[in-house]
């Protein structure tokens, strides 16, 4: 941290992170150097160390090694001093890079000249060690230079050379940079020359080269990053003990839980008067409705023993499937099996199914329509994230006006999540042109009208919510799982009488957005530079950990807090604001002044919290 800068260009990788390579090379180049070297030794009077260029190379070769070995060892020992945040005492690893590289265009000629002397010349009066030796030089040699074109390709920066001092010209090169490479990435899955497919890419790219603009870390720093704030953060929470009201509204839950993924905090805040259908049981009957929108492959999931078979013996699978409402489902399998999984996880009859579609592209959730004669509802599940196109769309996080009339709401205000805005308004342009709540209400003038889903379908649905609430005000909303950067203060408090989030313990996805992310970050840097041990003894650490992962929970936090930490007790107290915080929106100050402001989003409607009791052990 940051980036290493050789040949005036900044590389994808620390100074400090030529430790492990460095040192399993300096053991193979020590062992083919012994190797050779005894191999000449015992067949010196061979024939064929008389010709020149084949004793010319074995002994170039030596020679190299034996330069190689101590310049590899130096480039070890310079990367394991000073910590991460401190590179002064390595600064004379990039002149070591620059030597080693000019040994490497060295070994490339060599190696090619063995090719020659080994592949293409008589070697008859050569013994068999002898030839053997030639071409596991050479093999080995092509190997080493394969490996460091790919390590260099890795770590190459196409960013490298360009100059910081225009912000508006290196953020417009980052967007640029961050939308080719997720180009490529969707070049199988999505169509990328599409108008909504690029415009979508260019906002998740933007999304991403903002989050990355004032941060210079390489990925191992990352990942010590996020070890260092995962102890603390198990540190914190033995030390506070806090509870979540049952019940809470956006902006509490926020406050009781400081870190977006682990820690947990003390609020004595209770949010009162939650509407008399957000009830345990009510949200046990819909989440049926909601798992049910992932169709077949969630069911047999979840059942994989009995699904296949449930599902292959149901009377509207493949042998009826025609017959089946066949009209009202769209975009299904020839057996119908998304609409049989429907039907088997919900319980409903195939009468009872208004509308299905399984169409996915970005912007386009699949999502159904069905009546719920037990509640006597009708029902709008929309499925959550289950492709890469519905990855983008929860990736497109910007802000986005509502553009929606709602009473007591300041329009001006008025944003939600960019991405799920737009899929929420392409199914109600789907429910209004098919006419499909008409068309169920005319059967069931009655009911009410329930819409349900999970993760991104939860945000879908919450939005839809708002959007359907002028012509049915009496409309509930399940929301399970829904993403914590979805709408502005005011639609979130706008929704609490129509929407019921259900979070249960320390699920990601609803503290999950551009605020915690940068809090996230923030914390980062604050361990990353508070680190008082060199980056590789602390990677050393996660890999033990991680291997050593089925230890029990107690004995592992025991040796925690017996264990001295590598991050400075204040590194982290220093940002604990809250969540809904502004200042935890902001983006930060980048080095030169310049500040992101984001206007922070919020999970919807009054939020249903569950916290599981009983925890599973390894092995237990």
């Amino acid at each position: 941290m940051p980036g290493i800068v050789v040949f005036r260009r900044r590389w994808k990788v620390g100074s400090d992170d030529f430790v492990f390579v460095p040192l399993l090379e300096s053991i193979l180049r020590t062992a083919w150097l012994i190797t050779l070297s005894a191999v000449l030794g015992v067949h010196s009077s061979d024939a064929c160390l008389n010709r020149s260029d084949v004793l010319g190379f074995l002994i170039g070769t030596i020679v190299l090694l034996a330069i190689a070995v101590p310049l590899t060892a130096s480039l070890l020992l310079f990367s394991m001093r000073g910590t991460i945040a401190d590179a002064r005492p390595r600064r004379h690893v990039a002149k070591i890079l620059v030597a080693k590289a000019i040994l490497y265009t060295i070994e490339l000629a060599m190696t090619a000249f063995g090719t020659h002397v080994a592949f293409f010349s008589d070697l008859s009066l050569c013994s068999r060690t002898i030839r053997s030796c030639l071409c596991g030089v050479v093999i080995c040699g092509w190997i080493v230079i394969g490996l460091v074109l790919v390590g260099i390709a890795y770590v190459f920066d196409s960013n490298g050379r360009r100059n910081n001092s225009d912000e508006d010209e290196s953020s417009l090169s980052d967007r640029k940079l961050w939308n080719r490479r997720l180009r490529l990435l969707c070049c199988c899955c999505v169509n990328v020359f599409s108008k909504a497919s690029s415009n979508a890419l260019e906002d998740v790219a933007s999304v991403v080269a903002d989050y990355f603009y004032d941060v210079d870390l390489v990925a191992s720093d990352v990942s010590v990053g996020l070890f260092l704030v995962h102890r603390e953060q198990k540190r914190r929470r033995k030390r506070t003990h806090g509870a979540i009201p049952y019940f809470a509204t956006t902006s509490q839950l926020h406050e009781s839980r400081q870190d977006p993924v682990i820690t947990e905090t003390q609020t004595t805040t209770v949010s009162s008067d939650p509407g008399d259908w957000m009830t345990i049981a009510m949200a046990c009957h819909f989440v049926k409705f909601a798992l049910g929108s992932y169709g077949w492959p969630l069911f047999v999931y979840s059942n994989p023993c009995r699904g296949p078979c449930r599902m292959m013996s149901d009377s509207r699978g493949c042998l009826s499937c025609c017959t089946v409402g066949r009209e009202a489902v769209s975009g299904d399998s020839c057996c119908c099996s998304g609409l049989v999984a429907i039907l088997q996880q919900t319980g409903v009859s195939a009468d009872d199914i208004v509308y299905a579609t399984f169409n996915n592209k970005i912007h386009l959730l699949p999502f159904y329509v069905a009546v719920d004669h037990t509640q006597k509802s009708v029902v709008i599940a929309i499925r959550g994230t289950l492709s890469l196109k519905d990855a983008l769309t929860d990736l497109e996080a910007n802000a986005k006006d509502f553009e929606a009339a709602a009473d007591g709401v300041n329009n001006y205000n008025a944003k939600a999540h960019s991405g799920i805005l737009r899929s929420a308004k392409r199914i109600q342009e789907t429910i209004r042109d098919e006419r499909l709540l008409e068309k169920a209400f005319s059967m069931h003038p009655s009911y009410g009208l329930v819409l349900t889903g999970h993760s991104l379908g939860a945000g879908a649905a919450a939005i839809l919510a708002l959007l359907l609430r002028p012509v049915f005000p009496q409309l509930r909303c399940f929301a399970f799982s829904p993403p914590g950067w979805l709408l502005s203060a005011e639609l979130s408090r706008y929704s609490e009488n129509c929407v019921c989030s259900i979070v249960l313990g320390d699920d990601l996805i609803p503290r999950l957005g551009i605020g915690t992310m940068e809090k996230l970050k923030s914390d980062m840097m604050n361990a990353l530079n508070s680190c008082t041990v060199p980056k590789y003894r602390v990677l050393m650490a996660t890999i033990w950990r991680s291997l050593c992962s089925c230890h029990k929970e107690e004995e592992a936090e025991e040796e925690e807090d017996e264990g001295e930490s590598p991050v400075r007790d204040e590194s982290l107290e220093q940002n604990t604001q809250p969540i809904g915080s502004s200042s935890s929106f902001s983006g930060g100050e980048s080095e030169s002044g310049k500040t992101r402001l984001r206007q922070p989003l919020f999970m919807p409607g009054k939020i249903l919290f569950l916290e599981e009791t009983r925890r599973k052990r390894c092995g237990g």
